[in-house]
């Protein structure tokens, strides 16, 4: 389905887990077009992350005095990834012209033990979108949680990015974090710098 205001278009994916698959500005991408035809969420421009992101190592964490223990969930990825909301499936809540409001159920299972809903607000006006994702524990028990957006940005007409960081995490060959060490192990971020250096990705 398509929303757009003035410049800017999207096009998403409720089936699909939730995803973008397209954000433009005057028919500039804006987010990496996901490929016509493709379903796989890393192909996408853009997925909701719940009820955790990044990687769990092995699958295994401590909750309360509990230990528990998830599967892979992708079979390009070992460690179980990003939860369980880019993988399922997004209802229309609310559709306008500009906007649109999807819902998520998950009701507990092996790959999260914990039911609760989301509910993702993509809304388009002069100024670019605004994304929101909000998460309700549906389950007798309390439950850890973490959530967040997916985004990758077009880089064509990119040459340079700065910003501040009080530190980062040193990834392995798993990308599971192993060091946290000073924000410009990697390079200065503090004035506009290239992004074509070594081992940007994943840390």
């Amino acid at each position: 389905m398509r929303i757009a205001s003035g410049d800017w278009a999207l096009t998403l994916d409720p089936a699909a887990g939730g995803l973008i698959r397209a954000l433009t500005r005057r028919g500039a991408d804006i987010l990496r077009p996901m490929p016509e035809g493709s379903a796989e969420p890393l192909e996408s421009a853009c997925f909701p992350l719940a009820p955790y992101a990044n990687r769990i190592a092995h699958g295994r964490f401590d909750w309360e005095g509990e230990t528990f223990a998830l599967t892979p969930n992708h079979p390009a990825i070992a460690h179980p990834i990003h939860g369980t909301a880019w993988l399922g499936e997004w209802m229309v809540r609310d559709s306008r012209e500009d906007s649109v409001t999807l819902v998520h159920a998950h009701t507990a299972d092996a790959d999260w033990p914990w039911s609760f809903s989301l509910t993702q607000t993509l809304c388009l006006s002069a100024q670019g979108l605004t994304a929101r994702l909000a998460i309700t524990n549906t389950d007798a028990r309390a439950m850890p949680a973490g959530l967040g957006f997916h985004p990758w940005f077009a880089r064509e007409h990119v040459t340079a990015i700065s910003f501040a960081a009080k530190g980062l995490w040193l990834g392995d060959a798993e990308m599971l974090p192993t060091e946290h060490t000073t924000p410009d192990a990697l390079g200065n971020w503090s004035t506009p710098a290239p992004l074509e250096l070594p081992h940007l990705v994943d840390n």
